[in-house]
């Protein structure tokens, strides 16, 4: 297995890191790399740890179980765990062969228009 996380992000909560795992006997449906997101080592002051582990968890409860409503395209949930702000871990699909914008392609017009739809379709699922 290689465990790669160039061009992948660390955040202030979670590490991100691209897995390729070795497979034996697969029949091909297996994905060939695998995104995971775990804890940062950093210690948060005491009063950051409650709400660090309601994102986290929030974001481990909506691949599983709301992903599939979304509008956006969004990653498939391989699995998810969470025991604590400090013990989770988050696998998803790889979309990193998907074209991705910077924020400054956002900024002209036809990619603006496509963004303020997408943002639209997203939100109004959950009002």
């Amino acid at each position: 297995m290689d465990v790669n996380t160039d061009g992948i992000g660390f955040g202030y909560i979670s590490e991100t890191v691209r897995i390729v795992p070795t497979y034996e006997g697969a029949d091909g449906s297996a994905p060939a790399s695998i995104v995971a997101k775990l804890p940062v080592s950093v210690d948060f002051p005491e009063y950051l740890k409650p709400w660090s582990a309601q994102a986290v968890e929030t974001e481990l409860h909506f691949y599983p179980e709301a992903s599939g409503d979304c509008a956006a395209r969004v990653p498939r949930c391989y699995g998810a765990a969470f025991e604590g702000w400090r013990s989770y871990a988050l696998l998803l699909e790889d979309l990193s062969d998907l074209e991705s914008m910077s924020q400054m392609e956002w900024g002209r017009r036809d990619r603006a228009d496509d963004m303020v739809a997408m943002v639209g379709a997203l939100l109004a699922l959950w009002w």
